[in-house]
């Protein structure tokens, strides 16, 4: 249910929120991610509008489910946050970007036993250039050869969709490294990633093996974005994203890093489409505000 009042008070240490709505007094629960992404919005005497739903502890019964907009206490009744603003704000970053990049990398995995000493790299990697008419322009996929341990645990080979053999035929991180840099000088592409893991996988390679780079990546986190304007509390599969815009995988995932990649550019497609309402939106939490 929505409920609409004023901030009364705010427990910051138990996360409970106080608000007066409609002559009463409603107490209700902040979950800590929504609590941090919020607590400079969450003043008393500001007004907010809310959905909450029920929770199993009695105290306090409700918890703060989505926060729609909070409205400031002055006269000019600003608007401090809405949740229409974010998608909007998407909906604009979207539609803006010119030449883009599609993402994703592969890592070693950590033996089945515990190594103090084991690092992760990067053995795998593949990206899509688009530019601006949605024309994919250029196709890398390269395998990578460790650096610090150049065999594969069982893990790894386990669960991803290569060998051995196919990343001692790879090339080193330096060299893709370079190739790579050479792409973003040339295109200047904002680059799509779904989550954070690759762009600190980039990172902790960059780090290993001593390079400085020239330029600069700028990272777009998609999933990011999805759980922004879809509301989504946890994660959402790349795999489970990519079916809900209408497409089918004809096998189960692969973790390769190409069709990773694939994905996601049809990911970021739908994504687009939904938001300029060109098509229907897939998502079931998305809220209307």
């Amino acid at each position: 249910m929505k409920l609409y009042g004023r901030i009364k008070a705010l427990d910051e240490k138990q996360r409970i929120l106080t608000l007066g709505t409609h002559g009463r007094v409603v107490k209700l629960y902040l979950e800590r991610g929504m609590y941090q992404r919020h607590i400079l919005h969450l003043q008393i005497g500001h007004r907010m509008l809310v959905t909450v739903t029920p929770r199993k502890q009695k105290h306090p019964k409700y918890k703060i489910l989505h926060i729609h907009k909070i409205i400031g206490q002055n006269r000019k009744d600003r608007l401090i946050f809405s949740q229409k603003s974010i998608v909007e704000d998407t909906k604009t970053l979207l539609n803006e970007m010119r030449t883009t990049m599609f993402l994703d990398m592969e890592m070693s995995m950590h033996p089945y036993h515990f190594d103090k000493h084991f690092v992760q790299e990067i053995i795998q990697v593949a990206y899509l250039i688009v530019d601006e008419n949605n024309e994919i322009i250029k196709r890398v996929s390269q395998f990578i050869k460790p650096h610090k341990h150049p065999k594969l645990s069982h893990r790894t080979l386990k669960f991803l969709t290569l060998t051995q053999e196919d990343v001692d035929r790879g090339v080193d991180f330096k060299t893709f490294y370079e190739t790579f840099e050479a792409d973003l000088k040339t295109y200047k592409p904002a680059i799509m990633v779904w989550g954070k893991n690759d762009q600190i996988a980039l990172k902790m390679s960059l780090e290993l093996h001593d390079i400085t780079p020239e330029v600069t990546p700028r990272f777009v986190n998609l999933l990011q974005l999805h759980k922004n304007v879809f509301l989504y509390k946890d994660d959402l599969g790349l795999v489970k994203a990519f079916e809900l815009y209408g497409h089918q995988l004809n096998h189960s995932q692969q973790h390769d890093a190409l069709e990773d990649a694939h994905m996601t550019y049809r990911i970021f497609e739908g994504f687009k489409a939904v938001l300029n309402q060109e098509r229907k939106n897939p998502h079931p939490r998305l809220q209307k505000h």
